[in-house]
């Protein structure tokens, strides 16, 4: 007697990837199961939107024709049964791109250990309307930090937007995302030729150096033309006059937000450094508070790191190009006419990155910032990576693992959007 197996066609007719990626799926689940997001602090429902928002052709540094954003909103309380969350990425070469940036070497070609991601439900719901409120709802523009996306600060966003705020999460063009796409489908990759500049032979290890700052800082000034893009965007499209386009979903926002004095702005890392530098240059009257998290203090631009280090003995890594004079006959004073808040992990403030040690006194003191209307604080037992998500959807024991933790991360997360929510409030 003999036996046969029966093998549909339409299963060998089923790409390799397709099956690794199903496995990879189901092998990852079993070693990291699929942890969630924090719950929203806020009475609302939060409705998403992506889309792209168009730069203005004055524009001189992005070589894009769009930024893409992702729009979170206040929507109505039956949202989540009639609605569904987007996928949390957009697939399984972002959890390769993801690994390759953020692993330890011996990892970086394991990708597909990331893949339990794409199961993480955030607390999002695609096209939802917007919730009929009393009040007209004030708006943050967010800028996410190096290796991140707009989706990785999904957790901070929800959370402002539960609570009455719309947050549009910026995803820059700059390369400093592991992966991201243009308005036409075509792929941005990460930008990996800079870290050749940090190679320190003096040191014989990668380091900071001022070539690679330098590489940053001209990164930074693609992020800054975005922010300040996106924020005049929503001044001028969300008017009840305005007659640009607009996603359906957003549609019934006009006129409904709260942007006569500006928007504010939100920004962790590469992000802080980004919305600093915005602020500054362009101070209120297009923004309204800058909050940064972390803030890549270096990276800045010239004109803003000489106005918020000024009082101290600090210039940056190499310095100011053209020397302190130049940079003093360039300053931009727009922080001073803005409320600032900054918040560090406890982390950062032990080895001083981002100049802590003179930011956070100078901030509370008056030196930096709107005097009166700004602050500074730091997170106990917190590190660098908790004010993204990564640390809420990578399992507590190998974040401990990898030092992204020192195993709190849900009450880092909600100490964080917290004390942002409270500032904003306030201003």
């Amino acid at each position: 007697m003999s036996f046969c197996v029966f093998i549909p066609a339409t299963f060998l007719r089923v790409p390799l990837t397709s099956i690794l990626t199903i496995f990879g799926i189901l092998f990852t689940t079993l070693i990291f199961p699929p942890l969630s997001l924090i719950t929203p602090s806020g009475p609302h429902p939060v409705g998403v939107v992506d889309t792209f928002i168009p730069l203005p052709s004055s524009a001189s540094y992005s070589n894009q024709s769009h930024v893409n954003v992702r729009v979170l909103y206040p929507t109505t309380s039956d949202a989540t049964s009639r609605f569904s969350p987007p996928p949390y990425l957009m697939g399984p070469e972002i959890c390769d791109k993801f690994m390759e940036f953020g692993a330890p070497p011996f990892l970086k070609k394991f990708g597909f250990l990331l893949n339990y991601w794409l199961l993480v439900k955030p607390y999002i719901y695609e096209g939802a309307p917007l919730a009929s409120l009393p009040s007209q709802l004030p708006v943050v523009v967010h800028s996410h930090g190096l290796g991140g996306t707009a989706s990785l600060y999904s957790a901070q966003g929800t959370d402002l937007a539960s609570n009455g705020y719309v947050v549009l999460l910026v995803e820059h063009s700059d390369g400093s995302a592991p992966l991201t796409t243009n308005e036409s489908g075509e792929i941005i990759h990460h930008y990996k030729e800079i870290y050749d500049l940090r190679d320190d032979p003096e040191r014989g290890v990668q380091w900071d150096t001022p070539d690679y700052v330098r590489g940053r800082r001209e990164q930074l000034l693609i992020r800054v033309e975005e922010v300040v893009a996106t924020s005049e965007w929503v001044k001028s499209a969300f008017t009840f006059t305005s007659k640009a386009p607009l996603p359906t979903p957003l549609l019934p926002l006009r006129g409904k937000l709260d942007i006569s004095n500006g928007v504010h702005l939100v920004g962790h890392s590469f992000g802080g450094a980004t919305v600093l530098s915005a602020g500054g240059r362009h101070g209120s009257g297009l923004f309204r508070s800058v909050v940064a998290h972390d803030p890549a203090v270096d990276w800045m631009t010239d004109d803003t790191r000489y106005n918020l280090l000024k009082s101290t003995k600090y210039e940056g890594t190499g310095g100011y190009e053209g020397g302190k004079e130049k940079a003093k006959g360039s300053e931009s004073k727009g922080l001073e006419s803005l409320p600032l808040s900054m918040i560090y992990c406890s982390d950062w403030v032990k080895i001083n990155f981002g100049h802590s040690s003179v930011t956070i006194p100078g901030v509370n003191n008056g030196s930096m910032g709107l005097p009166g209307k700004s602050e500074a604080s730091y997170v106990e037992k917190s590190r660098h990576f908790e004010f993204s998500d990564n640390c809420l959807i990578v399992p507590n024991w190998l974040g401990k693992a990898l030092t992204f933790t020192d195993g709190e991360p849900e009450r880092v997360a909600r100490e964080i959007a917290g004390r942002t929510l409270a500032f904003l409030d306030k201003n």
